[in-house]
C-alpha cells in the first residue's frame, strides 16, 4: 500500500459522503480508476451505507407501529421514577420521626440548684495516696463547692 492509498482511503467516507472539495474528488477519482484496492474498498463503503440506509428506514418504519410499546415504556419509566422519589421521601420521613422520638431522650434534664451533698465524705486508700492524709469535714467540701 502507497502512500496514496492511505490518503485516498482516509478520504473516502468523505467522497462517498460528496463532502469533499473539487480538487480532492478529483485527485480520489483518478487514483481510484487506476488502484483496484482503493475501489474495492469504495464499493465495500457503498454497500455498508446503503445497509445502514435500509436498516434505519426499516427502524423509522417499525416505530410508527410500536408506538404503543413506546407508551407503556414510558409509563413504565415514569412509574419507577415516582416510586423511588416517593420511597426516598418515605425514609426521610422516617428518619425525621425516629429522630424526633430519639431526641427526647437525648436532651439536657435541668438540674437542681441545690443538690444534696453527702455528710460524710470517704476516700479510699488510693485516693489518700494521692492526695495524702487530709481529711475533709463536710463544712470545708460544701464551702468549697459554694465558693465555686
Amino acid at each position: 500500500m502507497t502512500n496514496q492509498c492511505e490518503i485516498v482511503q482516509d478520504l473516502l467516507p468523505l467522497y462517498i459522503d460528496q463532502e469533499l472539495s473539487k480538487e480532492s474528488q478529483v485527485y480520489v477519482e483518478s487514483h481510484l480508476a487506476s488502484c483496484k484496492e482503493c475501489s474495492a474498498l469504495k464499493t465495500e463503503l457503498l454497500k455498508s451505507k446503503q445497509f445502514d440506509l435500509k436498516l434505519q428506514r426499516s427502524l423509522s418504519s417499525k416505530s410508527n407501529s410500536t408506538s404503543q410499546e413506546l407508551d407503556f415504556i414510558n409509563r413504565i419509566t415514569k412509574w419507577k421514577r415516582n416510586s423511588a422519589i416517593f420511597g426516598a421521601c418515605f425514609i426521610l420521613f422516617l428518619t425525621f420521626l425516629l429522630w424526633m422520638f430519639i431526641k427526647e431522650d437525648f436532651e439536657p434534664q435541668p438540674v437542681d440548684k441545690e443538690m444534696p451533698i453527702e455528710k460524710e465524705t470517704t476516700f479510699n486508700f488510693e485516693t489518700s495516696k494521692r492526695w495524702g492524709n487530709i481529711n475533709y469535714d463536710y463544712n470545708t467540701v460544701s464551702n468549697y463547692f459554694n465558693n465555686c
